[in-house]
């Protein structure tokens, strides 16, 4: 899964879930900036299995995320309303 994946989403995903790749890394009892290696091109199965783990288990497909504010429902802005 994690060479199906682009590194971007790989990171996103973690830090969704754990706040960073460090916190990941810590949890997992990996070798700081091991994930980083990988993602990289640097070989390592140990850290290559807890990522693989990782994204099987994640449920929620990555969705934009959206401010309430960013979501009107009236249409035009409040400033260009009148024009």
């Amino acid at each position: 899964m994690l060479a199906e994946m682009h590194r971007e989403d790989v990171v996103a995903t973690i830090r969704k879930q754990y706040g960073s790749v460090a916190e990941f890394e810590r949890q997992s009892s990996l070798p700081a900036k091991s994930v980083n290696e990988v993602l990289r091109g640097r070989p390592n199965r140990r850290v290559t299995d807890a990522v693989n783990a990782l994204l099987e288990n994640s449920t929620k497909p990555l969705q934009p995320e959206h401010s309430g504010s960013s979501a009107r429902k009236d249409g035009a802005h409040r400033l260009n309303h009148a024009a």
